[in-house]
């Protein structure tokens, strides 16, 4: 019985450790799938060209994203919706286990939108 407790509280941990590890040195190779999946659900391009980067907290773990870009549609005078040199935003993690994404907090840096 504590054999498979030690087993299965090693593998817990090793899990954490690879999460946070993926979180602090791999976000960026999440570039291009969020790019494509935007681009899809909203049928405009998003341009990300900055870093992806985790800001750790223990109650509300935040991301940053730098210099992204949203394009407008082809009849619009300016080309792009939306553009910021950086966008944070907070992540509750309980209510992504009931499939939720709630951002209670967002900043905008260097933000320009174009209605």
């Amino acid at each position: 019985m504590r054999t498979a407790l030690k087993w299965t509280v090693g593998v817990v941990l090793a899990l954490f450790v690879a999460l946070a590890l993926f979180i602090s040195l791999g976000l960026d190779t999440l570039r291009g799938p969020i790019s494509r999946a935007v681009t899809n659900a909203t049928g405009r391009e998003l341009v990300i060209d900055g870093k992806i980067r985790a800001v750790w907290s223990w109650v509300h773990p935040r991301f940053r994203v730098e210099r992204i870009r949203l394009a407008n549609p082809d009849w619009a005078r300016e080309d792009y919706l939306f553009s910021a040199d950086a966008v944070e935003a907070e992540v509750r993690l309980l209510p992504l286990l009931r499939g939720l994404v709630v951002l209670p907090q967002v900043r905008l840096e260097g933000a320009e939108v174009n209605l």
